[in-house]
């Protein structure tokens, strides 16, 4: 990743591998429900759950604290974007 001067970020990259890390964890973890929903039984399920809940949450933290750095204006405009969205995810049950 490079800044605005073209110069190369360093942290932005490892905020990005972070990212990308903890999405790679969902995403391994939602499809292994897909695929195995019936095999992995309650305790598996729920085990799987949690793991996507927790990377969830680490994912929310880190754009939370790059979010504090954005005026409040934009904070804002975002923040309703996302309200509307979870109440559309919340409307078509999930």
């Amino acid at each position: 990743m490079t800044s605005v001067d073209g110069t190369a970020d360093p942290s932005a990259a490892v905020v990005a591998h972070g990212l990308l890390n903890a999405m790679a964890v969902i995403s391994g973890a939602a499809a292994t429900l897909r695929e195995s929903w019936d095999r992995l039984g309650e305790t598996g399920r729920k085990e799987l759950l949690n793991m996507i809940e927790g990377q969830s949450d680490h994912v929310t933290g880190m754009l939370t604290d790059m979010a504090r750095g954005l005026p409040s204006d934009v904070v804002q405009m975002l923040s309703a974007i996302s309200a509307e969205h979870m109440r559309e995810v919340t409307q078509q049950g999930g």
